[in-house]
């Protein structure tokens, strides 16, 4: 790709594919360069705008990546893509409500995006309102149960929300999709030591997931 850029210099798409393999390749100034290069060839290159921003926010500058979203969601107010950044910056930003609000704007645009189900259930669990976190991440389960994030993070929730025999079923599910996942088999431990005594009132994770 860097050949390709050199040889097509004003082409938008080569540099912001020489952008993409940079960032994987975890030359990060080198990949913003190409997006910025791509960016200035096509000012309406959401895609190298978007991908810019995530660089951005993996480099712990939020407030940098949330400019480049916010440029990118003038151009497209409803991208789900793009809301799912904007909650992204703005919790690394401190600005909880924003947050919450661009994920659930997210899941308007497409009703199946699991990785905004999940991170608005670990802003309710950070908050301590683990009941409110059940719901989307049940949904998200529900749409990959393979996914170890999001068992886990189910099981977090559960957990918190005094449902240790669910979130034992949670746990155990992350770690049949990944048996090397410790964060779910330290938890798995701690809510089964001692044994586990019913629910009281079982949580229907299957109707909380549909209600979502």
């Amino acid at each position: 790709f860097s050949l390709f850029a050199q040889e097509n210099p004003e082409n938008p798409w080569g540099h912001y594919m020489l952008g993409i393999s940079a960032w994987k390749g975890g030359d990060h100034e080198r990949a913003l360069s190409a997006f910025d290069r791509s960016v200035e060839l096509d000012p309406t290159h959401r895609k190298s705008l978007f991908n810019s921003a995530r660089v951005l926010l993996e480099s712990d500058r939020a407030q940098d990546a949330l400019e480049r979203i916010e440029k990118g969601l003038a151009q497209e107010p409803l991208s789900n893509e793009g809301l799912r950044l904007l909650g992204r910056a703005r919790h690394e930003l401190g600005r909880v409500d924003d947050a919450i609000e661009a994920y659930q704007r997210a899941l308007v645009a497409d009703d199946r995006d699991v990785w905004s189900m999940n991170n608005l259930g670990l802003i309710y669990i950070e908050q301590e309102r683990s009941k409110e976190a059940i719901p989307p991440l049940a949904r998200a389960v529900e749409l990959r149960s393979t996914s170890p994030v999001f068992q886990n993070n189910l099981g977090v929730a559960l957990e918190r929300s005094g449902y240790p025999v669910a979130a034992a079923k949670a746990y155990e599910a992350a770690i049949a999709a990944d048996s090397a996942y410790s964060k779910a088999a330290v938890s798995l431990a701690r809510v089964t030591e001692g044994g586990q005594e019913p629910e009281s009132e079982p949580v229907d994770l299957g109707t909380l997931a549909q209600q979502f």
